[in-house]
C-alpha cells in the first residue's frame, strides 16, 4: 500500500485523512485503551485550528478502531487544501501537558463507564473478553486508571510519531511533499496471557441476546449476508421478530474486524425478560431455514442495493474511504459484480445456521 493515496473528487467537497495503523494490536495488559486515549490527546494538538474549522464549515473528527486511529477533516476543497499540511504538522508536534493528560484520561474513563451502562455494549464487550481475551478500543478500566504521563510519551514515540497512511480526496490538488511515515505496524491480534476481567453489569430491566461466531475469512460474503438477514425492515430477522411479533425494537447483524485477519460475527437484540425464549425460537426458525428466508429475490435486491451504494460512494468519495484503509480481503465492492446466490448460501451454511452460532443471554451468562 502506498503511504499517500490521492483521489480525484467528483465535486467541490474534499476529504483529508491521517491514518495510524496498529491501534489496539499494539497494546498489552498494562495499557489497554491507550490508543483511544491517544486519539483524544492528539486532537488537542490542533485546538488552535478549531475556530478556523468553524469559520470555514470544516467538519473534523477522529476515531479509534481495532486496527487504526484516524484523524480527518472534510469540507469545501479550497479550505481543506488550506489546512492539510498544518493538520499533519500539528499531529507530529504532539506536546501535551501532564494536566491535559489527567483531564482527558478522566474523560475517557467516564466514556468507558458509559459504555458499560449501555446493555448491548456491555454484553458485547464482555463476550469479546470471555471468547477472545480482547478488550477492544474501549480498553480496560484498571489499565486506564494506572496509566502515567510517561506512558503516553513512550506510546507516541513508538507508534504515533509518524502516520502510516495519508488519504487525500481533492478536486484540484494532490497532497505531496511529505515522506515521514511509520512502517512498523501490527496487523494480527495475539491473545495476551492474563486473567480476563468481566465487567459487572448494571441492573438492566431487559435481556440482551447475542449470537456470535469467530471468522478468519469470507469477510465480504458475511457482510453481504448480514445485509440480507437484518439490513432493513423487510429482512427476515427484523420482519419475523419485530414486525410480526413486536418482540424487540431492533435486530442487528454485523461483522467486526478484530485484526486484519480476524473477524467477529454478531447478531443481537434486546427484549423483555419474559420474551427471551420466544426470540431464540424465532432466531432458530429463521436462521435454520435458509431455503425459506434467504431467497434468490432477496439476494438480487441486496446485490442491486450494493451496486447503487457503491455508485453513490464514488460520487461522495471524499467521505467514502473505508475501502482504502482496510485490506482488500474485506472489500465487498471488489466482488459485488461476481458474487452469486450459490456463493452466499455456501457461506451462510458455514457460519449462520443457528447451531453454528454461540448464544448468550446476559442475565444468564454474565
Amino acid at each position: 500500500m502506498k503511504n499517500i493515496i490521492n483521489k480525484k473528487s467528483t465535486t467541490d467537497f474534499s476529504g483529508f485523512y491521517v491514518v495510524y495503523k496498529g491501534s489496539t494490536l499494539n497494546e498489552d495488559p498494562s495499557n489497554y485503551g491507550l490508543s483511544h486515549l491517544m486519539e483524544h490527546l492528539l486532537c488537542k494538538s490542533y485546538t488552535h485550528l478549531y475556530d478556523d474549522f468553524d469559520r470555514y464549515s470544516i467538519s473534523w473528527n477522529a476515531y479509534t478502531s481495532s486496527t487504526e486511529v484516524v484523524f480527518h477533516i472534510t469540507g469545501l476543497d479550497e479550505y481543506i487544501y488550506k489546512y492539510r499540511h498544518e493538520l499533519v504538522n500539528s499531529l507530529l508536534k504532539f506536546n501535551i501537558t501532564e494536566k491535559e493528560f489527567e483531564t482527558e484520561r478522566s474523560i475517557v474513563i467516564q466514556e468507558y463507564k458509559d459504555y458499560f451502562q449501555d446493555q448491548g455494549s456491555a454484553h458485547y464487550y464482555n463476550i469479546m473478553r470471555k471468547e477472545l481475551g480482547y478488550y477492544g478500543p474501549i480498553g480496560k478500566l484498571q489499565s486506564l486508571e494506572n496509566l502515567k504521563y510517561g506512558d503516553i510519551k513512550k506510546y507516541f514515540n513508538d507508534y504515533l510519531s509518524k502516520p502510516s497512511l495519508i488519504i487525500n480526496v481533492s478536486k484540484n490538488s494532490d497532497f505531496d511533499g511529505f515522506n515521514l511515515f511509520l512502517d512498523k505496524t501490527s496487523t494480527t491480534f495475539i491473545k495476551k496471557d492474563e486473567k480476563i476481567e468481566i465487567e459487572k453489569l448494571a441492573d438492566f430491566n431487559k435481556s440482551s441476546i447475542i449470537g456470535y461466531n469467530s471468522v478468519g475469512e469470507d469477510y465480504p460474503y458475511i457482510k453481504f449476508i448480514n445485509k440480507m438477514i437484518a439490513g432493513s425492515i423487510k429482512s427476515p430477522l427484523i420482519d419475523e421478530i419485530r414486525e410480526k411479533r413486536g418482540l424487540t425494537y431492533s435486530v442487528s447483524s454485523s461483522l467486526y474486524n478484530i485484526s486484519e485477519d480476524e473477524g467477529f460475527l454478531v447478531t443481537s437484540l434486546i427484549t423483555d425478560d419474559n420474551k427471551v425464549d420466544e426470540c431464540l425460537e424465532i432466531y432458530e426458525k429463521v436462521l435454520s431455514n435458509p431455503k425459506k428466508y434467504l431467497t434468490k429475490e432477496r439476494f438480487d435486491l441486496i446485490k442491486d442495493f450494493y451496486k447503487v451504494q457503491y455508485k453513490k460512494n464514488e460520487i461522495n468519495r471524499y467521505s467514502s474511504i473505508e475501502n482504502l484503509i482496510r485490506p482488500k480481503e474485506w472489500d465487498l465492492e471488489l466482488i459485488i459484480n461476481d458474487i452469486t446466490f450459490e456463493d452466499v448460501i455456501k457461506i451462510y451454511n458455514k457460519y449462520f445456521i443457528f447451531e453454528k452460532l454461540k448464544w448468550s443471554v446476559d442475565k444468564k451468562d454474565m
